[in-house]
């Protein structure tokens, strides 16, 4: 049955795709096999910054630290940490940072809520961990990465600088571009790697989700700990979405359902993985428009092309 649709998918993703202007990478795979590909505006091994895609990959060295015994998931953190003018550290733990339930904003602010009593999505809660796992394991986050993704050098964490800075040191950097007039800095910063500063590609993160929903990186005990859906999460989806651990659960419609974006100024970024189909898609953007907002309306207007396609997928899958 699958096969029979397969050329309807095909046919309706590259539609999206002309009518959207899509510039960038796209990969659609079943098994191990790609159903699509396309590199449209960029090259086949064109990098790009995956935004929030990172925390997933932030997870799992936590996940990988934890089963070499290095961490535990609820212990608090001022078992591993001890910055100056922080009084919650004894508060929250590795689990709650990892499900975006802490309530940390800063260091030096305090907590915003009672920790483990709602979702409140933080990008610090997951610099806080590569913090963490650079002082467990005695490597900088940049190495832990550069092991991670042995298979590659196409997946990286780059240093501070602006996107031309980043184009000197690699290349195959697609150009991040906004094409509206918000006036946005491309400035970034490595601390800000463990939560959505990584560089890769289509190819890497295919690679990626095969390793990772196939058990090549994690054990039973951690990969279930990874996918379960320990938090509801309010999102644009408008259904019962809930959050793993650097990922999105849900099983609308009875499909089960990984997903996450990544969005920065200049880069848009999709993973999405079925498990029950063992079905792979990869969406990576680098000319978006931009809002200084983040209302529920802006984040429906920059993500609609991307979540076009999931609803496509998805339909098939359905009918599958």
């Amino acid at each position: 049955m699958w096969t029979s649709l397969q050329g309807d998918l095909v046919t309706e993703i590259d539609d999206l795709l002309v009518q959207h202007s899509f510039n960038g990478s796209l990969l659609v795979s079943k098994d191990n096999d790609p159903i699509i590909e396309r590199h449209l505006g960029v090259e086949a091994n064109s990098q790009f910054i995956i935004g929030s895609l990172s925390k997933q990959i932030t997870a799992v060295l936590v996940l990988q630290a934890v089963e070499k015994g290095s961490l535990d998931l609820h212990k608090t953190l001022d078992e591993y940490l001890q910055p100056p003018e922080c009084s919650w550290l004894d508060q929250v733990t590795i689990h709650q940072l990892l499900t975006h339930s802490s309530g940390g904003i800063s260091f030096d602010a305090p907590l915003s809520f009672k920790p483990g009593t709602k979702f409140c999505y933080s990008n610090f809660g997951y610099n806080l961990l590569g913090l963490i796992l650079e002082k467990v394991s005695g490597y900088s986050f940049k190495e832990l990465i550069q092991e991670l993704f042995a298979f590659s050098h196409q997946t990286v964490a780059p240093p501070s600088g602006t996107i031309l800075d980043l184009r000197n040191l690699f290349p195959h950097l697609a150009m991040g571009r906004i094409e509206n007039d918000f006036k946005v800095s491309l400035d970034r910063d490595d601390c800000d790697n463990p939560s959505g500063g990584l560089i890769s590609t289509a190819k890497d993160l295919w690679q990626w989700n095969m390793k990772l929903h196939q058990g090549e990186l994690l054990s039973k005990e951690s990969y279930a700990l990874f996918c379960y859906p320990h938090i509801h999460r309010p999102h644009r989806f408008d259904l019962h979405l809930h959050y793993g651990y650097g990922m999105q659960v849900s099983k609308e419609q009875s499909i089960l359902e990984f997903s996450h974006n990544g969005v920065l100024p200049g880069y848009l970024s999709t993973m999405l993985y079925y498990p029950e189909q063992k079905i792979s898609v990869i969406i990576l953007e680098n000319r978006i428009s931009w809002s200084p907002t983040w209302s529920l309306e802006e984040q429906k207007r920059i993500l609609f092309l991307h979540d076009q396609i999931r609803l496509c997928v998805r339909k098939h899958l359905a009918q599958n």
